[in-house]
């Protein structure tokens, strides 16, 4: 797909006058057993530059006919909280909230999470208001209200492997599941905002990390709906992203990048002779192919022997990067440019594995 500065966008009523297709390609090769290639062009939409504001906090792949970016656009006077891709062009989209007996009118609030399986079954989240879209029509949660009204805070991120297996988590320790049937509020002790959440199977890793942008973190488990201490470590600090193949097998990123291997924790970047952004997402298809994506432009490749990065691309040299998703050999990445003025989608494409 052709991704210019300029793509047109096009501008929805109340959700999709046209949805995503479910007959996107087949999923991606498996993930290669070595070091992958960091042979990847970049390329980038903002959008709509002349009559939006705005910008955008994560990002998830359905197929190459669906995919949705979330955040906040204000576009030509009215407010949007979503972009999508149809496969041909992003259209700019309304994820109102229909809490019922809240509003006179629909209100389309802010958005921070989205996550999918596919095209009619597709999460998304304000931080407190949950809203489902099955292919045919939105509804907010409102069975949640209840739980909400003892919540310790606001969700930000999230990680599932099957519609009846999602985990969502943010500030003050506040950790939900999702069975199939509602949410559910885990109980657990952590007093520290949630930065980074991923799973592998049963078993998901989160990283809640103490004040300032470089505080504590300590890790927990979450397997099923049981919250457990993990390991706490002084080297690891402001984790805002995390992956892992195995509990022994682990890889963050914030302020550094740093791997633990099952004894002890290992910065695998020279910070000192390659300056980067402070790390706010990852994705990967497996150790051997890891993209991180952040602040002061950045965006950087690992293949489990070392890094390469793209800081300050033509275009881009004052974006900052909030989410990112890999499916095989391509990428995208959204955030915002020009300080929050502009919303940004980048494209990357790897040409050899």
């Amino acid at each position: 797909m052709k991704m210019t500065q300029r793509t047109l966008v096009l501008v929805s009523a109340i959700l999709l006058a046209t949805t995503c297709s479910d007959s996107g390609t087949e999923p991606p090769p498996a993930a290669l057993e070595g070091p992958s290639s960091h042979d990847w062009t970049w390329e980038h939409t903002i959008i709509d530059p002349d009559n939006t504001t705005g910008w955008l906090w994560d990002v998830c792949y359905i197929n190459d006919t669906c995919i949705w970016a979330v955040g906040w656009i204000k576009h030509k006077g009215e407010n949007y909280n979503a972009c999508r891709w149809d496969g041909k062009e992003w259209r700019l989209e309304k994820v109102p909230d229909l809490t019922p007996g809240s509003n006179t009118s629909p209100m389309t609030h802010q958005l921070y999470t989205v996550y999918g399986t596919t095209p009619d079954d597709i999460w998304f989240t304000t931080g407190t208001v949950f809203i489902h879209w099955n292919g045919h029509s939105l509804r907010t949660d409102y069975y949640l209200l209840e739980e909400l009204l003892q919540s310790k805070g606001s969700v930000k991120t999230a990680w599932g492997n099957a519609p009846n297996n999602i985990y969502m988590a943010g500030y003050n320790g506040e950790i939900l599941r999702y069975n199939g049937y509602f949410w559910k509020r885990l109980k657990n002790d952590i007093e520290w905002d949630i930065g980074a959440m991923h799973g592998n199977g049963d078993t998901v890793l989160v990283a809640a990390t103490g004040p300032g942008i470089a505080g504590e973190t300590t890790f927990y488990t979450v397997v099923g709906e049981k919250v457990a201490f993990f390991s706490q470590d002084s080297l690891p600090h402001g984790v805002q992203a995390l992956w892992f193949s195995h509990l022994n097998d682990i890889y963050t990123d914030g302020p550094h990048s740093y791997h633990f291997d099952g004894s002890e924790w290992n910065l695998t970047m020279d910070w000192r002779t390659m300056p980067s952004g402070y790390g706010h997402d990852m994705a990967a298809n497996s150790r051997w192919d890891i993209l991180v994506v952040g602040a002061v432009s950045t965006i950087r490749h690992y293949n489990n022997e070392n890094w390469k990065q793209w800081r300050r691309l033509p275009g881009l040299e004052h974006a900052s990067f909030n989410g990112c998703t890999m499916q095989g050999d391509e990428a995208w990445v959204v955030g915002t440019i020009t300080q929050g003025t502009k919303a940004v989608i980048v494209k990357g494409t790897r040409s050899s594995r």
